[in-house]
């Protein structure tokens, strides 16, 4: 999953998916924006995401949506709306 977010933390888009070609790597919505990419790597015979595993797996799985997090702009992770 790649996302998308601004300079509040605000999340503005994403793409979803767990593995992202060039193409996606390359994409960017609007001007002044990051982003966060969470490639999945395989582990055994599974996928686990690279950062974030368990809140990742989470909005992999649908029981978690994305519009109840935002960026903490510091640490470049996710976290829950208050």
């Amino acid at each position: 999953m790649i996302i998308f977010y601004n300079k509040t933390g605000e999340i503005i888009g994403n793409i979803e998916g767990r593995v992202h070609g060039e193409e996606h790597l390359k994409m960017w919505v609007g001007e002044d924006t990051e982003r966060i990419v969470c490639q999945w790597k395989r582990v055994g015979d599974n996928y686990e995401p690279s950062i974030q595993k368990d809140i990742f797996t989470e909005l992999d799985k649908g029981t978690k949506k994305l519009k109840d997090f935002k960026v903490n702009l510091e640490t470049k992770e996710l976290e829950p709306i208050e």
